[in-house]
């Protein structure tokens, strides 16, 4: 006696989107273990793997289609579409510092950091800890505003830009308060 199992949904294991620069590697498969089996294939190559090197730009909206076949037929088919996760920058940060009379002969110290060049899709700032008593943060900048008192002078003060996708894509820059 033949008993049949049918193959079930397909599936892929294809990310949601994948970073200019980087690799999509991903499977197509079926929920059930098909009797008699399936072929399960992406259109144009020879595996159920689908692996692409080096994404750009141009290959986002790209569509790769995966086809099951059982039973001598296609039985399912399922269309993944590249989405290409643009991201760029920062280059460098630059701090500027103003300042004004304090409290008790304290000086409080301004300081904005501003990112240059492209940045895409954004920044996150950090300041050194423990340093500001308050921070505000835009889209290209961000400032620290600080106590100073005269134990302060010469402190160094960090700011680093993060790309908000890519963490691996940061920039930094340090002063010293005076």
């Amino acid at each position: 006696m033949f008993h049949t199992v049918e193959p079930g949904d397909v599936t892929t294991t294809c990310p949601h989107s994948v970073v200019r620069g980087g690799d999509l590697s991903c499977t197509c498969q079926t929920t059930n273990t098909a009797s008699p089996p399936t072929t399960v294939r992406w259109e144009g190559r020879d595996s159920e793997k689908l692996v692409k090197t080096n994404v750009q730009r141009e290959d986002n909206g790209t569509q790769f289609t995966c086809h099951v076949t059982w039973a001598g037929r296609v039985y399912t088919s399922i269309t993944y579409t590249l989405i290409v996760g643009d991201v760029e920058g920062p280059s460098d940060v630059v701090i500027s510092e103003t300042h004004h009379p304090g409290n008790n002969g304290s000086t409080v110290a301004i300081l904005s950091c501003n990112t240059t060049g492209a940045v895409y899709p954004g920044v996150t700032f950090t300041w050194s800890a423990g340093v500001c008593q308050n921070e505000t943060h835009f889209a290209r900048s961000s400032t620290c505003t600080a106590s100073l008192d005269a134990e302060d002078d010469g402190k160094g003060v960090t700011c680093t830009a993060i790309n908000s996708i890519d963490s691996r894509i940061s920039v930094s820059t340090s002063v010293a308060l005076k």
